[in-house]
């Protein structure tokens, strides 16, 4: 017997999902016919004609040229307006605040510098004013913003907004989204730094022909790394994933963060700190140790490498982390591994947290 409980499908649901549907068909595609979204899309002609109208109406699609004749009228060609609406994003790393189109192409970035440590209370206000004046000096009709993404380092749980751990800034259990959403009265997006760049790369990046690769992000302040599975993040049972830094290779090793020995965050941490000519053969090793690790335990075809050492350290950094894997790695010579560097660099981040807001926000043409 069916539950009382199921949730059925509405008319308006349906509606909503294929009007989804036609417009990232445009979005992917561009430049399509309406004969091209129906032969791709099972949905109609009629129902085609009548969702295009809409997506016109709203300014979401716009008519561009015409096609070859295939024996009637000549086809009149679709275009998606990435302009119609736009995202906010800051990014904790870059230290900027962006604002973008529906496609993550950055339109202005405003610098929002701060030193040491900060309270979340002292971060949100900051944020919120950063915010404000974006708004006031490009002129937005606040409607218009369909999300603000923050991509922050740390344990981060993105259902509900929380920062479970940010060791360097001292933050524990923190529901950063709430605070944030309540300054700004926009609907925001918490999110893990390397989960975001993982994305970026899978949605616009080196991962882009890959539905399965693991990315290792190498910063100034930390290491980390995400895994995308049939083109989502996972994100572990607890939201704790990715904390590869935090593996000890030795007890007596430097102190980390954490306030464990021989993490190795804390070991390359210290390369970079005393960066000796050798630095990047030196930091290669514990990248390359990370990424072995995680070879071995995942079995990724691909490991794309980001994050600013990796963009200060260049080609001879990243070929030096491959030799340490070949090395490291149980039966190197079968898994037909490739290493390859970032091709968004620290943008990636962006482009993440843009894409999954964008899909976050598919009814916004009610």
């Amino acid at each position: 017997m069916a539950s009382n409980n199921a949730k059925f499908l509405t008319h308006q649901d349906a509606a909503i999902l294929n009007r989804n549907l036609v417009l990232n068909y445009i979005k992917e595609n561009a430049p399509v016919s309406r004969t091209d979204i129906w032969e791709n899309t099972d949905l109609s002609r009629a129902s085609v004609t009548q969702i295009i109208k809409q997506l016109i109406e709203h300014g979401y699609v716009y008519e561009k040229g015409t096609g070859e004749s295939r024996g009637g009228r000549k086809p009149c060609y679709l275009e998606f307006n990435a302009n119609v609406r736009n995202i906010i994003v800051y990014d904790w790393h870059l230290k900027s605040l962006f604002l973008t189109d529906l496609n993550a192409n950055i339109i202005y970035r405003k610098n929002v510098q701060f030193n040491g440590r900060i309270s979340p209370d002292e971060f949100s206000e900051m944020i919120a004013e950063a915010v404000n004046e974006t708004i006031e000096v490009q002129k937005l009709d606040i409607k218009k913003v369909i999300g603000f993404g923050l991509v922050i380092p740390g344990m981060i749980d993105p259902v509900n907004g929380n920062v479970i751990l940010f060791v360097e800034q001292g933050w524990k259990n923190v529901n950063l989204k709430s605070m944030v959403e309540s300054k700004t009265g926009i609907e925001t997006t918490l999110e893990m730094d390397s989960n975001m760049l993982a994305l970026g790369e899978f949605k616009y990046g080196v991962g882009n022909e890959e539905k399965n690769f693991v990315l290792l992000d190498v910063e100034d302040d930390g290491i980390g790394f995400a895994f995308i599975i049939n083109g989502e993040c996972y994100r572990g049972s607890n939201n704790m994933n990715g904390e590869i830094g935090h593996v000890s290779l030795n007890n007596e090793g430097p102190k980390c963060s954490c306030g464990r020995n021989g993490c190795i965050e804390a070991y390359i941490k210290e390369v970079l700190r005393r960066k000796t000519n050798n630095w990047k053969k030196e930091a290669a090793y514990y990248i390359g140790i990370a990424a072995s690790i995680i070879i071995n335990a995942l079995d990724p075809r691909i490991i794309v490498l980001s994050g600013n050492v990796i963009e200060k350290g260049g080609e001879e950094l990243v070929s030096s982390i491959r030799n340490v894997v070949l090395n490291n790695v149980l039966k190197a010579d079968k898994r037909n591994i490739k290493i390859e560097k970032s091709t968004l660099g620290q943008y990636g981040r962006i482009k993440g947290i843009c894409s999954l807001i964008y899909e976050n926000n598919f009814y916004i043409l009610k």
